[in-house]
């Protein structure tokens, strides 16, 4: 019912209580249909209001979140900074070619990260369709670990899974997430550190574990596994993405290693595209 039908309703059930010719019990059963509508309206406006009140709470959290967000974008390119500030240190203290070549090609990886960071933070608040394509899983593995020649001494990453094995599934987003995984890890330990990648299917989902020998997770992030407030922009992507291909993610601690991720994502040869 429209604003101005729901008034003349009343002015006609208010203008008949003002006859003086109509019954008492008449008058009884305008005050009622009065009432009724009265308590209808009251409904409506409590819905509204909830509605607003729970509208506001969401504008209102995604404005924080957002913020943290840049906090953490901001945080990254810092670390990107440093990581060039390494590399002329590197180029420095190792100034044959061999070594500069190392150092040229981390930096020019460092480049395409801070444009990776752009795009991935814009990608964060879309509602994205996952590309579908087939590849093999080990490529990524490969490629991502080629990318950081220069730990290649100290990073040993270990392959519990078939290396010829071809997944189909969303590659950009995949690599995104594994890039990532590593990258947690080269950040708790670059030196000594150990790896171990596992990798399983079913006819419905892929499975993937990440453990490191680390320093493992903060305990307040594994406490309430707050995203926000208690992790880099990293894992805020990975745990985007890993739901954006239909899958879901755990972290904890291994006694006596480190961190360790689990993660599944949907098997596209079984589910529709």
């Amino acid at each position: 019912m429209t604003e101005n039908k729901k008034e003349e309703k009343y002015t006609k059930l208010i203008n008949a209580l003002k006859k003086q010719s109509i019954s008492l019990e008449v008058k009884q059963r305008i005050t009622a249909a009065l009432n009724n509508e009265l308590a209808e309206d009251k409904k409506i406006l409590r819905k509204q209001h909830a509605e607003l009140k729970k509208a506001n709470e969401k504008l209102e959290n995604h404005i924080k979140n957002q913020r943290i967000l840049y906090r953490n974008l901001i945080h990254e390119v810092k670390n990107k900074f440093n990581e060039i500030y390494a590399q002329f240190n590197f180029i420095k203290q190792n100034s044959d070619n061999k070594n500069i070549e190392k150092a040229i090609t981390q930096t020019n990886i460092i480049q395409n990260d801070f444009e990776n960071l752009l795009e991935w933070t814009k990608k964060y608040s879309l509602d994205m369709k996952p590309e579908i394509t087939n590849f093999r899983f080990n490529l990524i593995v490969e490629n991502i670990k080629n990318m950081y020649p220069i730990y290649q001494g100290n990073m040993k990453i270990i392959k519990k899974y078939n290396t010829s094995a071809s997944i189909k599934t969303d590659k950009k987003l995949l690599e995104i997430i594994v890039h990532n995984l590593i990258k947690n890890s080269l950040n708790c330990r670059n030196k000594g550190l150990i790896i171990k990648i596992l990798f399983t299917e079913d006819y419905k989902f892929y499975r993937f574990e990440f453990i490191d020998n680390g320093k493992g997770f903060n305990k307040a992030f594994l406490k309430n596994q707050d995203f926000i407030e208690n992790t880099g922009l990293g894992l805020i992507l990975v745990k985007k993405f890993v739901e954006t291909l239909g899958g879901t993610i755990q972290f904890e601690n291994v006694e006596s290693e480190g961190a360790k991720v689990s993660f599944s994502i949907k098997n596209y040869d079984y589910f529709e595209i």
